[in-house]
């Protein structure tokens, strides 16, 4: 069970929705989002430089969340490359959320190579917890 916990390693950027939101995103700022963190080589600790600089550069409305964990099988270069991959994904589909909405980004390795990408919308209410209500992989929907 232990090697499981250490070998689930992850990259997760969990973005919170803000009234401003409802505005939308547009498409130039998301292109000079990704644009940027290219050019900042986002490896290991260089995440932070992106949460802090870049995203409320383009998408102040947005709050945005770093959270990576890495062991001996992950390197620099797969956290970079699984953020970015995620935030690909992910980014354009932001002007659609609702204000009650929290999308959280999980890139995490696979067990035959290569990183599973997934995104997940939850949906926030003071009645209940998080409600899991889509989940994508980068094939499309997984239910």
């Amino acid at each position: 069970m232990r090697w499981m916990a250490s070998a689930l390693v992850f990259a997760l950027v969990a973005m919170v929705a803000t009234p401003g939101l409802a505005q939308g995103i547009q498409a130039d700022r998301i292109e000079n989002i990704l644009t940027r963190m290219e050019e900042l080589e986002m490896f290991g600790g260089s995440l932070s430089r992106i949460a802090d600089e870049v995203v409320p550069m383009y998408a102040p409305e947005v709050g945005v969340f770093f959270y990576v964990g890495t062991n001996w099988m992950t390197s620099a270069q797969d956290v970079d490359r699984a953020i970015r991959r995620a935030l690909r994904l992910f980014l354009p589909s932001l002007e659609s959320f609702r204000d009650d909405e929290r999308v959280t980004v999980i890139a995490q390795p696979s067990f035959g190579g290569g990183w599973q990408l997934v995104y997940i919308l939850q949906k926030n209410h003071y009645d209940q917890p998080e409600q899991w209500i889509t989940y994508y992989n980068e094939w499309g929907p997984a239910w």
